[in-house]
Order: structure tokens, then sequence, then C-alpha cells
């Protein structure tokens, strides 16, 4: 990538990170005029947790071990940041409707200690609400990893291979946040089902080969019939052939 265009994109990120951090500010933090302390410590915060994500950004290549609890902590706000605006964008629309509605209908001003109070109490619904969604999403990602069934009728399949079970691996995404503890657990899902095949559709790591390579050496211990489709014979169950390489892709 040339100069020019990673300058550009390091623009537009920091830009959409700066408005993104201001307007959850401005909303949860200025509109509401919190008194002191807290008004400090809620913009201290914000501040902090939109450099931990730049930090993030420039450690992608240091050891997992200095930036795996950095991105803990970054991802974890990426996604409770993605929540607050969603649900700040849905408070400021109503309330920008109730706004137009009051002034068709010559109602007079809102008083301003009723429009403080009001802000204190929806930054507070959408705080508590953004944290109980970002709760619920973490315990999903924690859980055990779901296995999806799906049934393909494919018309010219030969009756020998009705039934013919492929396990699809994809997207793993090792890296920062997700170690070989998780390929462990995943082969040994995968083993349960003893399916005839085994197909790994790629984005094993984000980072560097050469360090989190290792971390998918349990997936040598997949295993599967090996029944080939088109004849419909089978050999013995045995050990997926190893020999992955897999390719780095781009991380946050």
């Amino acid at each position: 990538m040339s100069p020019l265009r990673i300058v550009v994109a390091l623009l537009i990120v920091s830009a959409v990170l700066f408005g993104t951090h201001y307007y959850i500010w401005a909303r949860l933090v200025r509109d509401a005029e919190w008194p002191p302390p807290w008004r400090m410590i809620g913009t201290g915060v914000l501040i902090g947790l939109a450099s931990l994500i730049v930090v993030g950004i420039a450690l992608r290549r240091a050891p997992r071990s200095v930036v795996a609890p950095v991105m803990w902590v970054a991802y974890s706000w990426l996604g409770l940041m993605f929540f607050l605006v969603v649900l700040l964008a849905g408070v400021d629309l109503v309330r920008g409707l109730a706004s137009m509605w009051f002034r068709w209908s010559s109602s007079p001003p809102q008083d301003p200690e009723r429009r403080v109070a009001l802000s204190r109490w929806l930054s507070a619904f959408v705080g508590f609400s953004a944290v109980a969604l970002g709760g619920v999403s973490a315990l999903n990602a924690l859980r055990t990893v779901a296995v999806k069934r799906v049934r393909i009728e494919l018309k010219k399949l030969p009756v020998s291979a009705s039934g013919y079970r492929i396990a699809l691996l994809s997207d793993v995404h090792v890296g920062p946040t997700i170690g070989k503890g998780f390929i462990e657990e995943i082969v040994r899902r995968v083993n349960a089902l003893e399916p005839d095949l085994v197909a790994i559709a790629g984005d094993l790591v984000d980072g560097s080969v050469a360090e989190l390579g290792p971390l998918l050496a349990p997936l040598a211990g997949l295993r599967c019939a090996c029944k080939g489709a088109s004849s419909g014979g089978a050999s013995p169950p045995g050990p997926v052939p190893s020999g992955l390489k897999p390719k780095e892709t781009a991380s946050p």
C-alpha cells in the first residue's frame, strides 16, 4: 500500500473514531451537565477508551502477550460503543420528532432544568441498556461453539453418497483474544460429530503467522472418515492431513 493511501486511511479512521466518541461524549456527558467530578471522570474514561483503540492498532504486530490485554478491552469497548451509538441515535430521533411536534403545536419552550433532568435520565437509560446488551453479547460469544446443521439436496448426487457429512470450519480468527484453547474445543466438537470430510474455509489467523501459526496446531487432531463422495468408498477413520499454511490477514 502506498504511503498516500496509508495516510488517507489513517485520516478516515481517526475522523470516524473522533466523531463517534465526540457524539457519545456530547450526549452522555455534556448534555447531561453532570456535576464535578463526574463530568471529568466521564470525559477521561472516553478519552482513555478511544486511546486504547489507537494503541491496539499500533501494537497489532507486537507479541500476543502484550497486545491481548489491550485488545480485550478495545474490542469490548467497540461492541459497547456500537450499542451506545445506535441507542443514542434512536433517542435523538424521537426527541427531534417530539421537538418538531411541540413547535408545530405552539407549545411553550421546555424548561432548562427539565431539559437537563431529561438528558440525565436518558443518558442513564442508554448507558444501562448498552451495558445490558453488551453483557448478553459477551455471554453469547463466550459460550460453547454452536453447531449449525444444514441439509443440502443434490439431484445428481449418487445414492451411495447420500448422507455424506461435511464439517466446515470458517473464520476462526485466532488472534489477540482467541487462542489455542478455543481451537482445541473446536477440534473436540468436530471429532464428536464423526464427519466424512472436514473442510477449512479460511481466515484462520489475524496477525503474524509466525507467532499465531503454532496456536493452530490442535487442528492436526481433526479426524474424519475420509469417505469418497464419487465412488462411495471409505478409508479407515484417521487424522485430517496436516500442513496448513495460514496466510496473514489484516487485523483492526
